[in-house]
């Protein structure tokens, strides 16, 4: 069947110069033209997994994005016996959810039910705080409305500001959870590898310090040989990196 993804998205910090030029450019919607050069080695083929856990900081969701997305179109197609894949993307603000929500609103939409799918989006800002805003006062609440809440969901209170997710948005979704501070990836790797039936694979894109803490996690005992020749799960683990890593 056709591919479900036929887009080629970008992800460019703007700053000044070629950066600035090019948002101009887009904004007005003018063509231009580029050149692609890549890629370089090629994605694990994930296919033969039971489980997959993705594991993204920042825009190294560029990478575990386009990887949960062909799983879906494969455990679509049946060419993948992938039954659940765990999503975890650890993001500074809130606002750049926005960066990928359509297509992972689009991509659970599509999921078919064999395929168990958990969202975590892990907002690390230090002074960015999540809070839950219901749509009415408790009974011992005298405080008055100040602002009308009841289409929104949650706000991000960052040096004295609000920023608004509508509650129809990706958030309206079961399978997709948001929370303060980092993920504690050693407790979510562990259970889910305690958890899988299969074989498991963890693919990791970000800065060294998320990487140096996947790494860290999937060590003894979570994942060795002698788990395996226990009855465990082989565990494999892929590094998508920009650099060392």
């Amino acid at each position: 069947s056709a591919p479900f993804w036929t887009e080629l998205v970008f992800f460019i910090n703007v700053r000044q110069g070629f950066t600035a030029r090019l948002k101009d450019a887009a904004s007005t919607s003018d063509k231009v033209k580029i050149f692609v050069d890549g890629p370089y080695g090629s994605s694990p083929n994930l296919g033969s997994y039971d489980t997959s856990v993705l594991v993204a900081g920042g825009s190294g969701v560029s990478y575990t994005l386009p990887v949960l997305l062909d799983i879906i179109e494969h455990v679509r197609d049946g060419k993948s016996n992938c039954c659940r894949v765990v999503f975890v993307w650890s993001i500074r603000s809130v606002n750049h959810i926005h960066w990928i929500d359509e297509a992972l609103i689009r991509a659970l939409r599509l999921a078919p039910p064999s395929l168990s799918i958990s969202i975590h989006i892990h907002v690390t800002g230090a002074s960015a705080s999540i809070k839950m805003l219901s749509n009415s006062h408790g009974p011992n609440d005298n405080a008055k409305r100040v602002h009308d809440y009841s289409h929104f969901e949650m706000a991000e209170l960052q040096d004295g500001k609000v920023t608004e997710i509508k509650n129809d948005s990706l958030f309206a979704i079961d399978s997709v959870k948001l929370a303060n501070g980092r993920p504690d990836l050693r407790a979510i790797l562990r259970d889910e590898v305690k958890a899988a039936t299969g074989r498991v694979s963890v693919s990791v894109c970000g800065s060294q310090s998320i990487t140096r803490s996947v790494r860290g996690a999937l060590r003894f005992p979570v994942s060795s040989p002698l788990s395996v020749a226990s009855g465990g799960p082989s565990v494999t683990l892929h590094i998508e990196s920009f650099g060392y890593a």
